[in-house]
């Protein structure tokens, strides 16, 4: 019932607190918290923060404070909007989220054809999903 208040209180009355750049700048996400909750709450927080950041700078430091296995499927992709970083980071959930059923099916059916060394990359110009398999790359 408690989180219940929270949320409504957050929802209808303003925190009025201020969060230091230091604060804002290291504010990572957290584990199992999908990025749409984490986009919302660092925007939420630069909100509180005094600073002088463009909105680029928000959403690169925002990027940046991923963790790390939604890193390494979004690449080096410079975001300039929320929109895009929400859009990239879900899609790249949704990739991790298929190699890790796949590898616990492996492990769990030791028969399986699933190959564990296989990775899947996002072309972020054409929107692709690529298949890495042994330094090769081809379309699934």
């Amino acid at each position: 019932m408690a989180d219940i208040e929270k949320l409504f209180l957050a929802h209808f009355f303003e925190d009025d607190s201020k969060i230091s750049v230091p604060t804002l700048l290291t504010a990572k996400q957290k584990k199992g918290e999908p990025i749409k909750t984490f986009v919302d709450r660092f925007q939420s927080m630069a909100l509180h923060c005094p600073s002088s950041f463009t909105q680029s700078t928000l959403v690169e430091t925002c990027h940046h404070n991923l963790q790390t296995f939604l890193l390494t499927q979004m690449g080096v992709a410079k975001y300039r909007t929320w929109k895009q970083l929400v859009l990239q980071g879900k899609q790249a959930e949704e990739i991790v989220a298929r190699v890790r059923a796949e590898e616990k099916h492996s492990k769990l059916d030791p028969t399986s054809q699933s190959d564990m060394s296989q990775s899947y990359l996002l072309n972020q110009e054409e929107g692709i999903l690529w298949r890495q398999k042994s330094n090769h790359l081809r379309r699934p």
